[in-house]
Formats: structure tokens, sequence, C-alpha cells
């Protein structure tokens, strides 16, 4: 009995929560605190490399744009007209298509 006795008591030692002294847990909030401000401020950095070097690349697409566009002697690049006239096709086309499911959910005859 004795050594179950001092087996339970080594158990408790070993199981026990740490003793916290007093103003542990303030240190390790700002401790805590100090290394998210500390991540954040670099992923506020990588973000604005981000951004810094897209705007570089756009800046450099619509170089080669106004490139593309005055070497076949156009003022505006060939490739965005085509582009606007296919958007308004498209446009064009989803709206037809939505009057179309229009019709056919409420039952309604084309009147034009």
């Amino acid at each position: 009995m004795d050594e179950r006795f001092s087996l339970s008591i080594m158990d408790a030692m070993v199981n026990a929560p740490a003793p916290v002294r007093p103003g542990a847990v303030e240190q390790y909030k700002r401790a805590f605190a100090r290394q998210r401000a500390r991540d954040l401020a670099q992923h506020a950095d990588t973000l604005l490399y981000k951004d810094k070097e897209i705007a570089a690349l756009h800046h450099e697409c619509r170089q080669l744009e106004t490139r593309l566009g005055t070497a076949k002697g156009s003022p505006v690049p060939s490739g965005v007209v085509e582009f606007e006239r296919l958007l308004r096709e498209s446009q064009k086309e989803v709206l037809r298509l939505q009057r179309q499911l229009y019709q056919c959910a409420y039952g309604i005859q084309d009147q034009a």
C-alpha cells in the first residue's frame, strides 16, 4: 500500500499543472502580440511588393498594347476593338437567353 501511495503522489506531481508566476500571463500576451505585429508587418510588406509588381506588369502590358497597335498603323490596338465587338455580341446573347428563360419560366409568348 505504501508503494501505491508513493506512486500516486509521484503521478500527481508529474501531472500537476506548473505554477504560473504572477504577471507571466501578461508577459506571454505581450510576446504573442509583438510576434503577431511582426507577422502582420511582414505580410503587409509582401502584399505591397506584390501590388507594385502587378502595377509594373499592367504598365508593361499597356506599353506593349500601344506598341502593337502603332506597329499596325492603328491608333487603338486592333485586339481591343475586336474584343469590344465580341463583348457587345456576348452581352446581347446573354440578354436574349435571359429573356427566353423568363418566358419559359412564366409561360409568356414572345410578342416580337
